[in-house]
């Protein structure tokens, strides 16, 4: 799973981020990334998470997945100051 995030998330690097959606009966937390001038949007969603720290909306996104000490995995993007520690993470590209 780790080994086709990067390409994905390298796809959309420089993207305006937005948290746009969390749910409360399956969480789940959602970054949609959209570019100017691009058709569609790539979604990171963030199952069980446990932790969020950071802005809801930042441009420039450098998103990056690592595994957590627990299991789990972090999701986040240094520059702009946002850090997510969930159980999962699945990443979809819609063109």
């Amino acid at each position: 799973m780790l080994r086709h995030f990067p390409t994905l998330l390298a796809r959309w690097a420089g993207a305006w981020a937005t948290m746009s959606m969390l749910t409360d009966s399956h969480r789940t937390l959602v970054i949609v990334l959209r570019q100017d001038g691009r058709a569609g949007r790539l979604e990171v969603a963030c199952i069980d998470p446990e932790f969020i720290h950071g802005q809801v909306q930042w441009p420039d996104a450098h998103i990056g997945v690592a595994l957590d000490g627990d299991g789990g995995f972090v999701v986040l993007d240094t520059a702009a100051d946002v850090r997510i520690i969930t159980g999962s993470v699945e990443i979809k590209e819609y063109l």
